[in-house]
């Protein structure tokens, strides 16, 4: 059984305003303003609202207040890493996990990502230009393909299975499966299993290349 879910999404950010948003129809989909730039013939995207990452430095990001993520844990995170904790606050809640549960040996989380394009990018071009002392020291572990599931297994106290998943569209797909594995094995009483992707230009553009994404104007 599925006791609990998360939503982060374009079309809401729970469960009741995307079941809304599906009843009547709205895509979600709208003008991209940062996809305005030469050679880049796209320009609508689905994205995540209120929240905004304008820089590196996660004292500037802006999330609902609802969630209260320690300035320790975002020095680690990617936008990813943010909306899958926010998601799984919500899977927790909506499941009525008690403490004791999430954080337990027989619990575990099955994350899927691709990392964060953009901290990466951003992150070696300071090493480059001044050298990896005077970047953030948690570089790597925010923006490589694990930091969902390293940064959950942090946040929550995850003593159980923990992996990670990066196999493009089938990601999820594939840490649903190892979650339903381990239970069936009986080496789990408990599974989240996350998927979260940064929403972003560096996570857009790749798909621009790949001819992937529409070019009409109209959402």
């Amino acid at each position: 059984v599925v006791p609990g879910h998360g939503f982060l999404t374009r079309i809401g950010n729970d469960r009741g305003q995307v079941l809304a948003n599906l009843k009547e129809g709205r895509s979600g989909i709208e003008y991209y303003p940062e996809l305005e730039r030469p050679g880049v013939p796209v320009r609508l995207a689905g994205t995540v609202k209120e929240f905004t990452f304008p820089e590196l430095r996660p004292d500037e990001w802006i999330y609902p207040a609802a969630y209260k993520i320690r300035r320790e844990h975002l020095r680690s995170m990617a936008p990813n890493a943010v909306y899958a904790f926010c998601a799984m606050e919500q899977a927790i809640a909506d499941a009525k996990l008690p403490p004791e549960l999430v954080s337990n040996p027989r619990t575990g989380a099955m994350c899927a990502s691709n990392g964060s394009a953009w901290l990466m990018h951003d992150y070696l071009d300071i090493m480059l230009e001044k050298g990896p002392q005077r970047c953030n020291p948690m570089a790597m572990v925010a923006s490589i393909a694990g930091t969902l599931n390293m940064n959950l297994v942090a946040c929550f106290g995850i003593k159980g299975h923990s992996l990670g998943f990066s196999s493009a569209c089938a990601s999820s797909a594939h840490a649903l499966g190892a979650a339903f594995d381990r239970i069936q094995a009986n080496r789990q009483d408990t599974v989240f299993v996350v998927g979260a992707e940064d929403c972003n230009l560096f996570s857009i553009l790749p798909f621009v290349g790949t001819r992937a994404l529409t070019t009409q104007t109209d959402p």
